[in-house]
C-alpha cells in the first residue's frame, strides 16, 4: 500500500489527557519514520474540557512526516461538549479533510468528537478500542465506587451520568453508533479482556488483539538513593486504587513512593507526611520517571476499574523491574507473561498486603523481563503487526469493493 494515513483522535500531545493519547502520539512517530505520511485531527478544545492549565508545548516534538489538524469548532469551547451530547462533531471544516488520497483512516478515541465522524471518507477505515467507550461513556465502566454493574441501556447510563455530573449523550438513544460502525472494517483491541468485553457485547466487526507498545526506555538510568522501595506512577485518582493501596502500606516496613497527580494529590501528601514509610514525589517526565522504575522493587498497579493495557507496566517491564497489580482487565495478560501469581483483588487491603509483604525481587531475573518486553511489548515488534494488519485491511477491502 501506499502511506499515507488519518489518525483521528480526540487528544493529542501535548493537549493529552492519558495513556491512550501517548499510544496515538508514539505510533504516529513510529510510522512517520518509517516513511509513512501521517495527518492527524485532534482537538485542542477537547483537552479543556479536562484540564484547566495550558500544556507544555515542548513536550512532543514530532517527525516531519506528520501533519496536524485542529478540529475547530464553531462552538468554541463548547463544541466538545455538543459532541459529547449529539454525537456529531461541531465543526463545518474538517468534512473536506476526510476525502483526501488516504490509503486508511484510523480512528483512536472520539469521545469529544462524536461517532457520527465514523461516517466520514472512502478510505480503509479500522478503529482502535482504547477503553470501554463503545458501550460507556465513562470509558472505565467504572461508577459510584464500583465497575458497572447493570444491564447497558441509554436511560440508565444517562442517568448515571447525570448523577455523576456529567450531561446524558442523547445519541446513545438512537442507532448511530451501531450505523456508523459499518464504515469500519476492523477493530485493534490491546487485550484479551476488551475483546471479550466487546464480544459480549454484541460488537460484530473483526476484532484482533495487539498489544500496547512503548518506545524503547533511555540507555540510562540514574540511581534512585531510597532504599528497597515499591514504586506507584499515574493519575491519583479512585479509580487508581489509591486509597486501598496506602492503607496497605500503613503500618508495614515496606516503602512506597508515588508519582503523579490528580484529585487525591493533598491526601496523599496528608498520608506522606504523617507516615515516615511512605513518600509523594510530584510529578515527573517519563525519562525522568525511568529511574524511579528501575531501582524499585516492583511496580505496583491497584486499579478498582478493569483497565485494557495499562502503559505503566510496560514502562517497567522495559528496564526489567517485575510489577504487580489488580486481577482485573487487562492487567493480568501483561503481568502473567513473567508471574501469574502477583495479581490480587484491589478491594482488599489484607491482599494486596500479603502480596506486597510475601514478593521478593530476587525471585525474577531482569533480563528475563527485558526479553518479555522486546518481543511482546517494543515498538518495532509493534509496528511490524501493526503494517502488517494495515495491510491485509487494505486489500480485503479493495477485494470486496
Amino acid at each position: 500500500m501506499r502511506k499515507k494515513i488519518l489518525m483521528v483522535t480526540s487528544f493529542y500531545p501535548p493537549y493529552h489527557v492519558g495513556g491512550a493519547c501517548l499510544h496515538v502520539y508514539h505510533l504516529a512517530n513510529e510510522l512517520a519514520k518509517r516513511g509513512y505520511s501521517i495527518h492527524v485531527l485532534y482537538s485542542q478544545a477537547a483537552y479543556y474540557v479536562k484540564r484547566k492549565t495550558n500544556p507544555s508545548l515542548n513536550s512532543y516534538p514530532n517527525h516531519k512526516n506528520i501533519h496536524l489538524h485542529n478540529l475547530e469548532s464553531f462552538l468554541g469551547k463548547a463544541g466538545p461538549l455538543f459532541s459529547f451530547i449529539t454525537g456529531y462533531p461541531a465543526s463545518r471544516k474538517i468534512h473536506d479533510l476526510f476525502y483526501k488520497d488516504y490509503d486508511l483512516i484510523h480512528y483512536h478515541n472520539i469521545s469529544l468528537i462524536g461517532p457520527q465522524i465514523l461516517n466520514f471518507g472512502t478510505a480503509t477505515k479500522i478503529y482502535t478500542a482504547h477503553d470501554h467507550w463503545l458501550m460507556c461513556a465513562f470509558n472505565n465502566y467504572y461508577t459510584n465506587g464500583h465497575i458497572c454493574n447493570v444491564q447497558d441501556s441509554p436511560l440508565i447510563c444517562s442517568l448515571c451520568l447525570m448523577r455523576n455530573k456529567r450531561p446524558p449523550q442523547v445519541w446513545r438513544f438512537s442507532q448511530l453508533l451501531k450505523k456508523s460502525l459499518k464504515n469500519i472494517s476492523l477493530i485493534i483491541s490491546p487485550s484479551n479482556y476488551i475483546k471479550s468485553f466487546l464480544v459480549k457485547n454484541s460488537i460484530t466487526q473483526q476484532i484482533v488483539v495487539l498489544p500496547n507498545f512503548i518506545p524503547d526506555p533511555p540507555n540510562r538510568c540514574k540511581s534512585i538513593h531510597e532504599g528497597e522501595y515499591f514504586f506507584y506512577a499515574g493519575m491519583l485518582e479512585e479509580t487508581k486504587g489509591i486509597l486501598n493501596l496506602l492503607e496497605a502500606f500503613i503500618g508495614t516496613d515496606k516503602k512506597l513512593i508515588i508519582a503523579g497527580k490528580g484529585s487525591l494529590e493533598k491526601h496523599v501528601r496528608k498520608v506522606a507526611n504523617k507516615y515516615g514509610n511512605i513518600k509523594y514525589v510530584g510529578f515527573f517526565n517519563h525519562q525522568e520517571i525511568y529511574s524511579y522504575f528501575k531501582n524499585a522493587q516492583a511496580y505496583i498497579l491497584s486499579s478498582l476499574c478493569p483497565e485494557n493495557s495499562p502503559l505503566t507496566i510496560l514502562e517497567a517491564f522495559a528496564v526489567g523491574t517485575p510489577a504487580i497489580g489488580s486481577n482485573i482487565g487487562g492487567i493480568p495478560e501483561i503481568i502473567g507473561k513473567v508471574d501469574k501469581n502477583l495479581f490480587f483483588n484491589p478491594y482488599d487491603v489484607h491482599e494486596i498486603r500479603e502480596t506486597v509483604m510475601n514478593f521478593r525481587k530476587e525471585t525474577y531475573s531482569t533480563d528475563h523481563i527485558k526479553t518479555i518486553f522486546n518481543d511482546n511489548y517494543s515498538s518495532d515488534v509493534y509496528i511490524d503487526r501493526y503494517i502488517h494488519l494495515i495491510n491485509g485491511s487494505v486489500h480485503a477491502t479493495k477485494n470486496s469493493g
